[in-house]
């Protein structure tokens, strides 16, 4: 129960923080390293996470490295919690030089991802504030998130 309350209140300060904008430093900060410690960490945890770094070993990227982490960690949750099987997690360069992405799929029930704030799909555990979490973290960033559901698979990408 008590770490059920902390995670709640830990989901509310990164909401509060990343709306108000404080604690966003400007990096640099590695997308690939970030993302494999996050995969690594599920993976000790239990989950199946597939990772393609796209054989990019580091990718620097002007934002807040704790910003990043919060921001993967919120689309890795989500994609645990309400995916069907295993996750893939890939990076990669934009082909026109203008950037990276990372894109989280996953196998899911689901039909229409659950935006708003506070709102939970069923039988959802969290607070209902991961992708608001991830939009106000992006816009700090300057980045674009597209998510889309098409035949049973979930997809977010995150263009930096």
């Amino acid at each position: 129960m008590l770490d059920d309350l902390t995670r709640r209140v830990e989901r509310l300060l990164q909401l509060s923080r990343s709306e108000a904008g404080l604690g966003l430093g400007r990096g640099p900060s590695d997308l690939v390293q970030v993302a494999r410690l996050l995969v690594e960490e599920a993976r000790r945890q239990g989950a199946e996470v597939r990772f393609d770094d796209g054989d990019v070993e580091s990718l620097s990227l002007p934002v807040d490295a704790d910003a990043l982490a919060i921001l993967i960690r919120n689309l890795l949750e989500n994609a645990l919690e309400h995916g069907t099987g295993p996750v893939r997690v890939v990076i990669s360069l934009a082909g026109d030089g203008g950037g990276a992405a990372l894109m989280i799929e996953n196998p899911t029930a689901q039909t229409a991802f659950v935006e708003a704030p506070f709102a939970k799909g069923p039988g959802s555990r969290g607070l209902g504030l991961g992708l608001s979490i991830v939009a106000a973290l992006a816009a700090a960033m300057g980045a674009s998130v597209d998510k889309t559901i098409r035949a049973g698979r979930a997809r977010v990408v995150v263009r930096f």
